[in-house]
C-alpha cells in the first residue's frame, strides 16, 4: 500500500476514453503465434469482424439490474477466433468505471477469497459461448470486485477517479494470487522410449528412487544455463550430427524440464502416447547426477501408491517433456464432470485393426513404426489389395482411437490443385476471395490441439500433379523441418509475416494404386519425404476364413485362390507388366449370405464385370490374350 502512494500518478484521462481498448488489444495481442491475421485491421477478414462486432454490441443493452443480451442470435456468428473472451472486455469498452476486464483467473482468485471452491469450470474451447448461462455469476463476481477495488483506493487514499486503475491493479494481484492457489502445473514426461527393452527396468528404478529422469546426458549440468539460447547452443555442440529441427525441440525440452519444472508440481509419467504407468508431485528441483551411468538429469518424485496405470482417453503429445491442461488431468484421473469417463472399450487397437485385415500383427505393427519414423507413408500397390482399407484402420490403431474428428480422408486427382489443397484466390460475388485448403485447415485443426496426434489420408496421391499441389509444403512436410520454429510464407500469404508451418503432432498416410499407366512417376523429391511400403495380394488363412464366414463354399473358395494366383504368377512374369499389376484380393471378398444370387454367379459377375476390364487394360495392345486370361480364370470355377 505504501508503494502504491508513493507512485500514485498524478492524472487520470477520462475513462470514457479507454473505451477503444478492448479491439485494441484484440488487434495487437490475439493472433496465436503461427497465425498473423488481426482480427479487426486484416484486409480480408476485418471487416466482417468489425460488422459481427457492431452487431454484438448493439445487442448488449443496459437495463435495470445491468447489462443485457437483447438479441442471443448475434452469438451464433461471433468474429473470428473470438468466444468465451469476448464479454469482459466489451462490458469495459462500454462502461469502463463499472466493469473491469477480467478472466476465469480472476473469478476463481473472488470465489477463493469468498472460501468458495476454485474448480476450474471454464468450458472447451468448442463449445457455445457460456454468456446467458454465466452472466449472472459473472455480474456477481463483479460487484465483489468492485467492492475490492474500492477498498484499495481507500488504502491508496487515492481520489475516486482512479477507479479504473484500482481495477487493473487488482486483476493482476488476482492473477497472481492464482497462479499460486488454482493453477496447479502438471507434467507429462516419458521416462524412455517405450520400445526400448529396459524400459521396464528403469521405471522401476525411477519408483524405488523417487525420482524421473531424462536423457541427454552430454549436454552436462543444465542449471549452468541460465538463457535458452546457450542451453540450445550447448546442446548444438554435445550433439553436432543432429538436424537444427531435433537440436530446438529437445533443447526445449531440457529446459523445461530444469527450470520451469518446480517443487509441487504435479508430474505424469507415461509409455507410448496413451498409457499413464504414474502419478507423483515433484519434491526435489532438477539436479544433474554425475554418480548415475546414463539419465543423470534428475527431478526427485513422490509418486502416489494408490495410482494404477490406465490409458489416457486422449493421447498425451509426443515430446519428452509437455504440459497437461487441468481438464486433461481430470480426465486422466476420471473426476472431470459433464459424462463418464471412456472407457477401455473407446480404444482402437492393434487387435482391433487386425479383425478387418489379412495382413499379420507383425506387417501392422512394422506399418505403424514406419509412419511414426518418418511421419510420411504411401501404402502402394496393385488394384484390389485394400490400399485405402488398411491406410484407415492404420490411422485409427495409430490414434488409438476410433476419432473421425482427428483424421481427414482427401482423393487427389487429375485436376487438383494447390488451390484446392492450400490456398488460393476463388471467385466471390463479384470480385474473389482468399480461401484456405483442405490441408492448410486440417493442419491449423492440428496447431490447436498439439497434445494430440492427427492423421491425413490422401488416397490416389499420385494422381495430382504433386510439384504443383504441395508447393512449398515439400520442405515443410519433412521430418525434422516440422515445427513453429521453420515457419514459411506461403504462395498466397500478403505479407511476409504470414507463415505456415506443419506442427509435429500430425501425420500422412497415402496411397499409389501401381498400375494405372496413365500417372507420371513419383519425383525423387516427394520419395525421399515418404516411406514408401508395397502391399500384396493376401490369399492367406486370414482371407480364407473371411470368405468361408461370407457363404462361399470351400471347393469354390480353393478354385478362386488357385486360378488368381496361378493369373497372377503369369503376370509377374510378363515384361511390361509385374508385381505391381497384379489382382488383389479385395475383389472376392465382398459376397454376403443375404446376396440375391448364389456365390457361383456372383464370382462370374466380379470376374466378368470388374476383373475382365482390367485385364483389357493391362493388354491393352493384345486383346486376344486378356480375353484369354479372363477365360481361363472363369474355366477354374
Amino acid at each position: 500500500v505504501d508503494l502504491l502512494k508513493k507512485h500514485a500518478p498524478d492524472a487520470l484521462p477520462d475513462p470514457k476514453q479507454y473505451g477503444i481498448v478492448a479491439p485494441t488489444i484484440w488487434d495487437i495481442d490475439f493472433p496465436r503465434g503461427h497465425d498473423k491475421k488481426r482480427p479487426f485491421s486484416d484486409r480480408v477478414i476485418g471487416r466482417e469482424n468489425r460488422e459481427r462486432l457492431f452487431y454484438l454490441l448493439r445487442a448488449i443493452q443496459r437495463g435495470p439490474n445491468g447489462w443485457r443480451l437483447s438479441n442471443s442470435d448475434v452469438l451464433k456468428n461471433l468474429p473470428y477466433r473470438i468466444s468465451n473472451a469476448l464479454l469482459s472486455p466489451l462490458l469495459f469498452a462500454l462502461a469502463p468505471d463499472t466493469y473491469p476486464i477480467t478472466n476465469q483467473a480472476v473469478r476463481d482468485a473472488v470465489r477463493y477469497l469468498k472460501g468458495m471452491s476454485t474448480e476450474d469450470k471454464r468450458p472447451l474451447i468448442r463449445e457455445p459461448f457460456p454468456m446467458l448461462d454465466t452472466m449472472e455469476t459473472y455480474l456477481d463476481d463483479l460487484k465483489a470486485m468492485r467492492a475490492l477495488s474500492d477498498d484499495l483506493v481507500e488504502l491508496t487514499g487515492w481520489d475516486k477517479r482512479f477507479q479504473t486503475i484500482g481495477l487493473g491493479l487488482l486483476d493482476a494481484f488476482l492473477w497472481w494470487l492464482m497462479s499460486f492457489f488454482v493453477e496447479q502445473k502438471i507434467w507429462v514426461i516419458a521416462p524412455q522410449d517405450a520400445r526400448e527393452t529396459d524400459f521396464d527396468k528403469r521405471w522401476q528404478a525411477c519408483l524405488e528412487r523417487g525420482t524421473i529422469s531424462v536423457g541427454w546426458d552430454e549436454v552436462g549440468d543444465l542449471a549452468a544455463y541460465e538463457k535458452k539460447s546457450q542451453l540450445k547452443s550447448g546442446y548444438a555442440e554435445a550433439y553436432p550430427e543432429q538436424k537444427p529441427g531435433t537440436v530446438t525441440q529437445n533443447a526445449a525440452t531440457l529446459w523445461r524440464f530444469a527450470h520451469e519444472i518446480k517443487e509441487g508440481h504435479r508430474v505424469v509419467a507415461r509409455r507410448g502416447l496413451k498409457q499413464a504407468i504414474g502419478i507423483g508431485t515433484v519434491t526435489r528441483a532438477y539436479s544433474y547426477e554425475e554418480s548415475l551411468p546414463d539419465w543423470r538429469h534428475v527431478l526427485g518424485v513422490r509418486w502416489d501408491d494408490e495410482f494404477t496405470m490406465r490409458e489416457h482417453p486422449k493421447q498425451f503429445g509426443q515430446l519428452t517433456v509437455s504440459s497437461l491442461s487441468r481438464l486433461g488431468y481430470e480426465d486422466l484421473l476420471g473426476q472431470r464432470g459433464g459424462g463418464p469417463t471412456p472407457s477401455a472399450t473407446d480404444t482402437y487397437t492393434v487387435e482391433d485393426a487386425l479383425q478387418d485385415l489379412f495382413i499379420s500383427a507383425p506387417e501392422f505393427v512394422a506399418l505403424k513404426d514406419a509412419l511414426n519414423f518418418k511421419m510420411n507413408l504411401v501404402l502402394q500397390g496393385p488394384p484390389g489389395v485394400g490400399k485405402t482399407f488398411v491406410a484407415r484402420r492404420l490411422a485409427y490403431a495409430f490414434l488409438g482411437a476410433k476419432d473421425e474428428n482427428r483424421i481427414e480422408m482427401i482423393q487427389f486427382h487429375q485436376s487438383y490443385s494447390y488451390e484446392d489443397f492450400v490456398q488460393g484466390y476463388r471467385p466471390a460475388g463479384t470480385g474473389f476471395v482468399r480461401r484456405n485448403g483442405v490441408f492448410y485447415e486440417f493442419v491449423r485443426r492440428a496447431q490447436d490441439d498439439l497434445g494430440r496426434t492427427y492423421v491425413m489420408i490422401i488416397d490416389e496421391i499420385n494422381r495430382a500433379n504433386l510439384g504443383k499441389v504441395i508447393g512449398e509444403l515439400m520442405m515443410l512436410i519433412e521430418p525434422d523441418k516440422r515445427g513453429e520454429e521453420f515457419a514459411i510464407p506461403l504462395t498466397y500469404s500478403e505479407s511476409h509475416e504470414e507463415r505456415f508451418y506443419v506442427p509435429r503432432n500430425l501425420y500422412l498416410i497415402g496411397t499409389m494404386n501401381t498400375a494405372d499407366r496413365s500417372l507420371a512417376m513419383v519425383d525423387f523429391a516427394l520419395r525421399r519425404r515418404f516411406v514408401f511400403v508395397p502391399l500384396r495380394p493376401q490369399f492367406n488363412e486370414r482371407f480364407r476364413a473371411w470368405v468361408s464366414k461370407s457363404g462361399v463354399s470351400g471347393d469354390l473358395r480353393d478354385k478362386i485362390i488357385k486360378g488368381v494366383q496361378a493369373l497372377n504368377q503369369r503376370i509377374r512374369k510378363e515384361k511390361d507388366l509385374g508385381e505391381g499389376f497384379e489382382i488383389g484380393h479385395s475383389y472376392f471378398t465382398t459376397y454376403t449370405k443375404s446376396a440375391a444370387v448364389s456365390p457361383e454367379d456372383w464370382v462370374r459377375r466380379v470376374i466378368d464385370l470388374e476383373i475382365r476390364p482390367l485385364l483389357v487394360e493391362y493388354w491393352f495392345d493384345k486383346p486376344d490374350r486378356a480375353m484369354s486370361e479372363a477365360d481361363s480364370l472363369l474355366d477354374e470355377l
